[in-house]
């Protein structure tokens, strides 16, 4: 049996009453689709940290465990200055329909998107919001995000493009203001921090798993980008270029991952096994750091070799 989102209380972190500089929203609602995979989301995960780093407020609205009623409660009530929303194509329906709530309930609320779907078809969503972000947005996104509060305003923003990649703006007149994407180098990558899963309704997430698997499943990258085109993979945010984490990094991660409860990995990367000895020394070390967790991947069969699968085991 699925279990009832109801059965567990998703309310995540304490709501504080102060201001947001920034609401993050994953808007996805669970539907008890029978093969339902749930997941915090890592992107936005990842925008948090940055953020945070930056010395900014965050509340991120994971709608994943809420009714839509609830979802709009919480933005509203965080009374950001900027709200972005993240869109795939099953999510992009519910994604415009927030930010017209938002642009009626918070009028001054910067409404800003991002994802597989906007990098794709920036010109969808430009009308439904003030900017769009396409492409990796792990600098571009939060540099933005900085310089608008410590401005106030956007004209100076929209004339320096070229300073946030991936930037993608309709003006009133229906001039359109764009800069290319950019991807990160495996040094960008190194730096930075791993997503912070503070914002996140835990208790519901492995409910769910441990129902539906028996065990408890959080979402990892490992890498980043894929050379190859697989009909049913656009790649349209990571790219064609391989990169890696260090694995200090992944297994900083994983501990945080492990400390929240969780019992096992979904590693999503595009296709985990292109670097094999990133492999390796992934299971060597999952190996000698005795961690006791199961873990799932997507890989290509003609990428392992037998010695490799033993390693896996």
């Amino acid at each position: 049996m699925i279990p009832s989102h109801r059965a567990v209380n998703p309310v995540g972190p304490t709501v504080c009453d102060a201001a947001a500089d920034v609401v993050l929203v994953y808007p996805y609602y669970y539907t008890h689709a029978a093969k339902a995979m749930l997941f915090h989301p890592l992107g936005i995960a990842q925008l948090a940290a940055l953020l945070r780093r930056k010395g900014l407020t965050v509340r991120v609205v994971d709608c994943t465990f809420l009714e839509k009623k609830d979802a709009v409660a919480a933005i509203t009530a965080a009374r950001p200055k900027i709200v972005g929303i993240y869109i795939m194509l099953s999510m992009s329906a519910n994604a415009v329909e927030l930010a017209d709530i938002v642009k009626k309930r918070l009028p001054d609320a910067l409404r800003v998107c991002g994802g597989p779907l906007p990098t794709l078809w920036p010109e969808q969503f430009a009308s439904a919001f003030d900017f769009v972000f396409r492409g990796e947005a792990s600098e571009s996104f939060p540099d933005f995000c900085a310089d608008y509060l410590e401005s106030g305003g956007v004209a100076h923003l929209v004339d320096k493009p070229m300073r946030y990649p991936g930037l993608y703006h309709l003006r009133p007149g229906g001039e359109i203001v764009s800069s290319d994407c950019r991807q990160s180098d495996e040094a960008a990558i190194h730096r930075l921090p791993i997503p912070d899963r503070s914002d996140y309704p835990h208790a519901a997430y492995q409910a769910f798993w441990r129902e539906a698997e028996g065990f408890s499943l959080a979402g990892i990258m490992t890498t980043f980008g894929c050379p190859y085109h697989c009909d049913f993979c656009s790649k349209p945010v990571y790219g064609n270029t391989l990169r890696r984490r260090s694995m200090d990094s992944i297994f900083e991660e994983i501990a945080d991952i492990k400390r929240r409860g969780y019992e096992g990995l979904w590693i999503a990367d595009d296709c985990f096994s292109l670097d094999p000895e990133h492999v390796r020394r992934f299971c060597r070390r999952m190996i000698s750091e005795k961690l006791d967790m199961k873990w799932f991947c997507l890989a290509r069969v003609d990428g392992i070799s037998p010695d490799d699968i033993d390693l896996w085991e």
